[in-house]
């Protein structure tokens, strides 16, 4: 019976020392879920590793693709000891290396980005002796149509040119209410009339072109207040 224990206990310690093993020595993968791009444009695909391992000549990495709407997945890119291979198509003398092993980072750059690539991107990592748990980067690629281009600039210049306006309008003096201006001011009783036109032209340094209608009230104002009007009433037909 305690050899039966025996032998139970070592195999568990076995077991034990495995796993730890294969989780001191798993590759760590990092990549973006979701990455969209605009068609015809230059995409960088992500790709960032994590390993237990010194980087060395041996470390690898494979780029896989899988088509949208269930496809045949299959290896377009290999890179290992600063050389790539794998130009296949659809992505021939479309990718190129982006990454840097030394810093850990195992990224491309697809040009010319089609509609044809959307898909399933997968990054594998293989660095000896981490080869049996390697994780793998994920990404889910949309391309999209290249989006158009907003006239912003005419925009500002006509936003521009209305507030413009606004400020010109708001510069200029206001036009008087002669009829308010008369019912507000009040002047000596000898000259009202002369008395109103020179405060306005002192104010306005312009008088507008007034209705006879408002002369005539300005008049009107002046006789009430007992000075008269400062001309004959014969010359009233000229106004």
């Amino acid at each position: 019976m305690w050899r039966v224990g025996l032998v139970r206990l070592c195999a568990f310690s076995w077991a034990l020392k495995l796993a730890f093993v294969f989780t001191v020595k798993a590759i760590e993968v990092y990549t973006p879920k979701e990455l969209i791009v605009e068609n015809g444009t230059q995409a960088k695909l992500p790709c960032t590793f994590k390993t237990s391992e010194v980087v060395s000549s041996s470390t690898a990495v494979t780029w896989i693709f899988k088509p949208e709407g269930g496809g045949r997945s299959f290896t377009f890119f290999y890179y290992t000891s600063g050389r790539h291979f794998m130009d296949v198509a659809p992505f021939k003398d479309r990718v190129s290396w982006a990454g840097d092993l030394n810093k850990k980072d195992a990224s491309i750059y697809i040009k010319n980005m089609q509609f044809q690539d959307n898909g399933t991107y997968f990054c594998d990592l293989k660095n000896p002796p981490d080869i049996d748990a390697t994780v793998t980067g994920e990404i889910q690629l949309k391309v999209v149509e290249k989006a158009q281009q907003v006239p912003c600039q005419q925009e500002v210049h006509k936003e521009e040119e209305g507030k413009d306006e606004a400020d010109e309008e708001g510069s200029k003096p206001p036009t008087p209410d002669l009829p308010h201006f008369l019912r507000s001011h009040t002047a000596p009783p000898s000259y009202p009339f002369v008395y109103l036109l020179s405060s306005l032209h002192h104010q306005h340094h312009h008088i507008p072109s007034l209705p006879v209608s408002s002369l005539q009230a300005g008049i009107a104002l002046g006789a009430a207040a007992g000075g008269g009007p400062p001309w004959n009433a014969s010359e009233e037909g000229d106004i």
